[in-house]
């Protein structure tokens, strides 16, 4: 596989997708819980937003050159390079935000399979979580986790970091956060990175022994409403 920082057109991002997706495939593989378990929930659902993007990135360019990608962008009165940006700051910060969300709700969940109360910050859940889970590599657990929840914070401030700053260095990729000041490490392979590592993140949560011997069949509240035919995915 290549490096991150290597990934420069189209078809690099494209195997991206192909290599997160196999490693979230692979860590189900790894579950012994039955399919319907929270854990299951989350980790299918991480598949399905990979795969989404995925497929829309593919049929865009698919069989077409530079020229012909931007024009299947439809009728602008853009140039092309602010065409491409715009679609791709869509897709990369949807990528990132949905990823996100679906590593939040399933924390929800093992905290309450947990006995534990979760609140409403997704830091001070993974925290709660980290904390009963006690891995020896914490620090670098952690890290991937707060890139990502300083890169998704800061769409609530149109890109702007408002909370103290941070510095991580996940997969060789520095990420800065600089209290009050635009976040300039969210590009696509900062990214990646950080979803790659969230990954590594979430095998070592999953099956640290603590939440490996919880019972099977741990409630998702939406997966139960949609069984039901309640709701509807």
């Amino acid at each position: 596989m290549m490096g991150f920082a290597e990934a420069k057109t189209y078809n690099d991002l494209l195997l991206l997708f192909v290599a997160l997706h196999t490693k979230v495939f692979q860590l189900r593989a790894r579950l012994t819980c039955p399919d319907l378990d929270a854990r299951h929930v989350a980790l299918r659902g991480i598949q399905e937003v990979i795969a989404g993007y995925y497929m829309g990135l593919h049929s865009m360019v698919f069989g077409r050159t530079e020229d012909q990608v931007v024009r299947s962008l439809g009728e602008n009165n853009l140039t092309p390079d602010v065409a491409c940006r715009m679609v791709e700051n869509a897709w990369k910060l949807g990528l990132l935000t949905l990823y996100h969300f679906k590593i939040d709700v399933l924390f929800h969940n093992l905290l309450r399979a947990l006995g534990r109360v979760p609140g409403r910050s997704f830091n001070r859940n993974s925290q709660d979580l980290l904390q009963v889970v006690a891995l020896p590599n914490q620090v670098a657990v952690e890290a991937p986790l707060r890139a990502l929840t300083c890169m998704r914070n800061s769409l609530h401030n149109n890109g702007i970091h408002r909370n103290r700053s941070a510095a991580f260095n996940i997969g060789g990729m520095p990420y800065e956060f600089v209290e009050n000041a635009p976040v300039q490490c969210a590009s696509w392979q900062h990214i990646f990175c950080a979803l790659d590592a969230a990954c590594d993140t979430l095998e070592s949560i999953l099956l640290a022994p603590v939440i490996a011997a919880l019972p099977p069949g741990i409630v998702d509240d939406f997966a139960t409403e949609v069984l039901a035919g309640r709701a509807e995915e």
